[in-house]
């Protein structure tokens, strides 16, 4: 069965898109790097950094974590399931 997962901002109430299917541990692991992702896109305009499979999204993972930076991130799937940004 498919689940795909993205962010929730606790703290804000929002959701990002459903980005990746069994998508857990990428999703881990860019928020473990959301901070330096964040500043290397913002430092210099010649990386193009993309998490795989999510370049087609307005708001991409990298960019929601940014966008809530130093509040309460969760992951969330798309039956609503919650689970730990953190392992």
């Amino acid at each position: 069965m498919s689940t795909h997962w993205g962010y929730k901002c606790e703290d804000c109430g929002v959701s990002s898109e459903h980005y990746l299917n069994h998508g857990e541990a990428t999703l881990r692991q860019v928020y473990s790097l959301g901070s330096v992702l964040s500043d290397a896109r913002d430092k210099c305009s010649m990386l193009d950094i993309h998490v795989m499979g999510t370049a087609h999204y307005d708001v991409d993972p990298i960019e929601f974590l940014a966008m809530h930076k130093g509040h309460n991130i969760v992951l969330e799937n798309e039956y609503g399931d919650i689970a730990k940004a953190t392992e």
